[in-house]
């Protein structure tokens, strides 16, 4: 049995449309750019509702084991490894470039590439001049609630959305919602 699906020529085409929108853009309308401001107003309503604390286990996670076990991959599979962490925001990114990557229980990067997909805040799988490229965002924080500002978030959210995306729109949670 195959199964085949291919999306490609249909990608590729609407990529092409939105390359020749960024070619020849225009300007947006008053009311495009009011949404906008309003959307910046409630994501960092949002945002401001939080305070940040570093978590350390998280830090040691992506500062020693990860990137520790990526070196090795990288090592022995010709690979180059990046870790950048931005210790103001508590971000990071950890990116593998290589010619190909062999992932398996002997190597021993199995578990944590599954274990670094898990705990990324995103992921992205690409190629660079012929290489292989992983890039790893990730937080190395928890998010600590010090002040309610439901009702105005809600207010906020019903000036920017009609009324029928709003009802899919679960305004308590920051990772889906901004």
């Amino acid at each position: 049995m195959k199964k085949e699906v291919d999306f490609i020529a249909e990608f590729e085409k609407e990529e092409a449309e939105l390359n020749s929108e960024k070619a020849n853009p225009c300007p947006p309308t008053e009311e495009q750019y009011q949404k906008m401001k309003l959307g910046i107003e409630l994501v960092e309503l949002k945002q401001s509702q939080y305070q940040k604390r570093k978590n350390e286990k998280l830090w040691d996670l992506w500062t020693n084991t990860f990137y520790s076990i990526m070196c090795d991959t990288a090592r022995i599979q010709g690979g180059r490894v990046t870790l950048e962490i931005n210790e103001e925001n508590l971000t990071g990114s950890l990116i593998y470039y290589g010619h190909g990557l062999i992932i398996d229980s002997l190597a021993g990067n199995r578990t944590c590439l599954a274990v670094m997909m898990d705990k990324a805040h995103e992921v992205s799988i690409d190629t660079v001049d012929g290489l292989l490229k992983i890039t790893f965002l990730f937080h190395l924080y928890d998010k600590i609630k010090v002040a309610d500002y439901s009702d105005e978030i809600k207010e906020l959210a019903a000036q920017i959305y009609s009324p029928q995306y709003l009802e899919h729109l679960n305004l308590d949670d920051d990772e889906e919602f901004i």
